[in-house]
C-alpha cells in the first residue's frame, strides 16, 4: 500500500513540473521588451547658409503728385497717360496772357526807373541835385527790379515740368479745365529702380548687417528671381512688433510694378562645419 501511494505521488509530481516550467518561461517573456525597428542616419558636417525670409511691398524709387502752384485754365497737356517723360520736360501749360501783360508792364517800369537813375547821377555830377536824390532813384530801381523778378517767377509757374524722369499715370483733369492752386493733375513715378521695405525680427539684426544682396520673387512672374541690394536699416526697432525695417533696391526691367507683393530671401552668411540631422529626429523638451 505504501509503495502504491509513493508511485502515485511521483506520477503527480512528474506531470506538474513541465507545466510549472512552461508558466515560468511565459512570465519571463512578458518582462522582456518587444523589438523596435530603428533607422540609422549618418551625421555629417556641412556648410549652411543662414538665410532670412520676409515679405514686403514694392515701392517706386521716387513718386510725386504733380500740382500747380497757381490757379489757372489749362492751355496744353503735353504728356501721354502711362507714358515716359524726361526730367525737365513740360507736362502742363496754363493760360498766361494776363501774367505776360503784367510782365511787360513791369519791364517798362524798370526801364523808366533805370533812365531816372541815370539822370539823377548825371545831375548829381553837375551838382544840380543832392546825393539823396541819387539814393532815392537807386532804391526805386531796386524795388522795381524785385517786382519784375516776382512777376517772372509767377509766369514760370504757369509752365509745369517733370522734376525727374519716370512714368506718368492717369491725368485727373482735361484740356481747358480751370484748376485751383494745389489741385491734383497726375502722378509721376520713377520705376527704373524700385524700393522694397521688409521687416525682420530684431534677433536677426546681426545676420542682416552681414548681408549685401537678396533674392526677390513676385506672384506675377512665377519662377523668376530678381536680384536686390540692401540699402539701409531703420535706426530704431518697432517696440510693438520687435521688428526692424530693412530697405532694399531692385533693378527693374519694366516687369515689376510699384505696389506688388514680394517675397524676399536674404542670404546673410554661410556657416561651415555644422552637423545636420533630419528634423523628425529632434524631440523638443
Amino acid at each position: 500500500m505504501r509503495r502504491w501511494i509513493l508511485l502515485c505521488s511521483l506520477a503527480v509530481l512528474s506531470a506538474a513540473l513541465p507545466v510549472a516550467a512552461a508558466d515560468k518561461a511565459k512570465d519571463k517573456g512578458k518582462d522582456q521588451p518587444k523589438p523596435v525597428t530603428v533607422t540609422t542616419y549618418t551625421v555629417t558636417a556641412s556648410e549652411r547658409s543662414a538665410g532670412i525670409q520676409a515679405v514686403g511691398q514694392l515701392l517706386a524709387d521716387e513718386q510725386v503728385v504733380i500740382r500747380p502752384e497757381i490757379a489757372g485754365r489749362i492751355a496744353a497737356l503735353e504728356f501721354r497717360e502711362g507714358g515716359a517723360v524726361r526730367a525737365g520736360q513740360v507736362l502742363l501749360r496754363l493760360e498766361a496772357d494776363e501774367p505776360q501783360a503784367r510782365l511787360r508792364e513791369r519791364e517798362a517800369d524798370v526801364k523808366g526807373l533805370e533812365d531816372r537813375l541815370k539822370r539823377a547821377e548825371s545831375l548829381f555830377s553837375q551838382q544840380f541835385v543832392s546825393e539823396q536824390a541819387v539814393t532815392d532813384a537807386r532804391q526805386a530801381l531796386g524795388m522795381g527790379q524785385a517786382r519784375l523778378d516776382e512777376m517772372r517767377a509767377q509766369l514760370d509757374k504757369s509752365v509745369i515740368r517733370a522734376p525727374f524722369s519716370g512714368l506718368v499715370g492717369f491725368r485727373q483733369v482735361s484740356l481747358g479745365a480751370y484748376v485751383k492752386e494745389g489741385e491734383d493733375i497726375v502722378t509721376l513715378s520713377k520705376v527704373d529702380v524700385l524700393k522694397l521695405d521688409v521687416r525682420v525680427p530684431e534677433t536677426r539684426l546681426g545676420l542682416v548687417k552681414q548681408a549685401k544682396t537678396a533674392v526677390v520673387e513676385v506672384d506675377a512672374w512665377p519662377g523668376e528671381r530678381f536680384q536686390a541690394r540692401l540699402q539701409a536699416l531703420s535706426p530704431h526697432v518697432d517696440s510693438a512688433t520687435r521688428t526692424l525695417l530693412v530697405r532694399a533696391l531692385v533693378n527693374n526691367d519694366g516687369r515689376l510694378k510699384p505696389g506688388m507683393f514680394a517675397r524676399v530671401t536674404v542670404d546673410a552668411s554661410s556657416v561651415g562645419g555644422m552637423l545636420r540631422v533630419p528634423e523628425q529626429v529632434i524631440v523638443p523638451k
